[in-house]
């Protein structure tokens, strides 16, 4: 069969990357305007590497996607685009939040049989929230801002897969309704910064709820 060559500039999926890291702040930004703010979900951080036919879920090195393989269902919903995302994955308690202990037993499984199993007890979220590549093109250079929307133009929607939305300034009012739901805290990310893989920045900052 002939196959048509790829478009110019097109690159493949890099074959590793080192997610980029927030700092640790004590409070808010003051420049409220120019920032992002997302929840900060208590679970593993992955970077999903999808391939037509082919997912791989890394977190520190180690490919989690047999642990997890409710996941593979996101590859369906690209179509066959390869991409990268960045997230985080999540097990929900009964009451909503995150529960640490149920994802460590999910992670934990050392057979098909109780990947299987655990599967049905024990659901867990891949929480996407951003896209790092796509359709052969490094995202990474685009602002936040920017990786955001290309990632809601995908509209990631799953059983077990999301990308919430983010809230955009009046951070002092997102941080107050994540107190509220007894949260772990929120994540500040400044609009018009670029993506820094393996890096600790300024530009993402950790604030305890």
């Amino acid at each position: 069969h002939r196959m048509d060559p790829p478009e110019e500039g097109w690159e493949p999926l890099p074959a590793e990357l080192e997610p980029m890291l927030a700092s640790p702040g004590a409070r808010l930004p003051r420049d409220d305007a120019a920032w992002a703010f997302e929840i900060r979900w208590d679970g593993v951080r992955a970077l999903a590497f999808c391939e037509p036919g082919h997912l791989r879920l890394v977190a520190d090195g180690e490919d989690l996607a047999s642990a997890f393989p409710e996941f593979r269902g996101v590859l369906e919903q690209l179509h066959g685009r390869p991409a990268l995302l960045d997230g985080v994955v999540v097990a929900f308690g009964e009451d909503g939040r995150p529960d640490p202990n149920l994802l460590a037993r999910r992670r934990d499984a050392s057979s098909d049989s109780q990947v299987r199993r655990l599967r049905r007890t024990t659901p867990v979220t891949y929480v996407a929230f951003d896209l790092l590549h796509l359709d052969g093109r490094p995202r990474l250079d685009l602002t936040y801002e920017k990786r955001r929307e290309v990632l809601d133009e995908v509209e990631l929607a799953g059983e077990a897969w999301q990308a919430p939305a983010y809230h955009r300034g009046d951070g002092k009012a997102f941080l107050a309704a994540t107190r509220e739901r007894e949260l772990p805290g929120v994540v500040a990310k400044r609009l018009a910064s670029v993506y820094r893989p393996g890096r600790r920045v300024r530009d993402w900052r950790a604030i305890d709820a």
